[in-house]
């Protein structure tokens, strides 16, 4: 993901730059019958915004008119926003244009501003070789000027994510086992990187670049991961700043209709962050990268796999018996039976034992071949 502005002047007043502290909220939902249901809610705490011209957004995904939405009007709530800001916020004033003012202890706190795509801000698909490889957000200079009033500003809007979406952020890693399990391991990657430009495309490093082009002092930085509670953090980037539960009556009026209330019980809130010292010129990039596991119990697949190879066993050694009955051997059939079973068995469990032995032995090799 990549943030920058253009300036409306040719020169800043004071030559300082804007401000912004971001939020990132990604959620990822898999429930029952492989429903699954995910969005990335962006959040734009703006400050010192007197020079503003337009503002530019990159997302790696691709985002079309009717996947992002506004959320100011999920938020015009005092409790959810003093759940948000983790604080008591009131709403105040509400204006023409669809915001409206915020107030903490009696004083003016934030502007919630609404933006509608085609009219705020234009989608541009971002293409190289045919290929897309996300989208950017420009906001208009008229919505822009909304920004110029004194105090803080706040923009959020939510993006949702279909399969394709979902797979430019997470990275699934297929179910692995043991030999012989009831349980099946799956893991996730999921990375959120913001300015890091080694990583943007060439046309987006190209446009911040410019001599228009601006970039904000980022005075902090927030990354959260809503996950299952079948998920379960194996390793991150960093140290989190704190984790939760979701609390389930909460935020049943700020999420959609795809994700059931009955679920957010059973989600986990991962929270890292970021922040500038004091008299430095911001973050210049933000980096969250996440691992998670989830151990599957296919429980009824494993008895019916139990029940079919005792029937296949059973089968089995009356064959086997049937064929030893009349060979005129001081064993009889069942025994005779009994030990060919022994001794399939005994090979089926070596297999495995021999792969990781034929592995350690090539590993030590290799090790061997650097050492020379």
């Amino acid at each position: 993901m990549a943030l920058w502005y253009e300036r409306w002047r040719t020169t800043a007043s004071d030559g300082s730059a804007a401000e912004v502290e971001v939020h990132l909220n990604l959620w990822r939902h898999i429930g029952k019958r492989s429903l699954e249901s995910n969005f990335l809610d962006v959040g734009l705490l703006l400050s010192n915004t007197y020079e503003i011209g337009r503002i530019h957004l990159f997302l790696p995904t691709q985002v079309t008119k009717d996947s992002v939405r506004d959320l100011s009007k999920q938020l015009c709530d005092d409790t959810l926003l003093s759940a948000v800001f983790n604080d008591v916020i009131k709403v105040g004033n509400v204006y023409e244009h669809g915001g409206y003012a915020t107030t903490r202890r009696a004083t003016h706190y934030l502007t919630f501003h609404s933006a509608t795509p085609g009219q705020d801000f234009v989608l541009t698909d971002v293409r190289e070789r045919g290929d897309n490889l996300g989208t950017s957000l420009e906001f208009s200079s008229e919505f822009c000027r909304k920004l110029h009033e004194p105090g803080e500003h706040y923009v959020r809007l939510r993006f949702d994510l279909d399969e394709s979406g979902a797979k430019d952020f997470s990275i699934k890693r297929e179910g692995w086992g043991d030999f012989i399990t009831s349980s099946v391991l799956s893991e996730e990657f999921t990375e959120l990187r913001f300015n890091e430009v080694r990583n943007l495309p060439f046309k987006i490093a190209q446009r911040m670049g410019g001599g228009d082009a601006h970039a904000f002092n980022v005075t902090s930085a927030h990354c959260f991961l809503i996950r299952d509670t079948s998920f379960e953090l194996v390793a991150s980037h960093a140290s989190m700043h704190k984790m939760r539960r979701m609390e389930e009556n909460l935020w049943s009026g700020y999420l959609p209709p795809s994700l059931p209330q009955s679920d957010l019980r059973k989600m986990i809130v991962y929270h890292w962050r970021s922040t500038s010292g004091a008299g430095s010129s911001g973050i210049e990039s933000f980096v969250a990268l996440a691992r998670f596991r989830r151990l599957r119990e296919p429980i009824i697949w494993y008895v019916a796999g139990i029940v079919l190879l005792g029937g296949l066993g059973s089968g089995f050694e009356g064959f086997l018996a049937n064929c030893f009955a009349n060979q005129g051997s001081w064993m009889n059939g069942d025994a005779w039976a009994f030990l060919v079973l022994a001794c399939i068995l005994v090979v089926l469990l070596s297999i495995p034992w021999g792969f990781r032995r034929c592995h350690r032995l090539i590993g030590i090799a290799r090790q061997e071949r650097r050492r020379e």
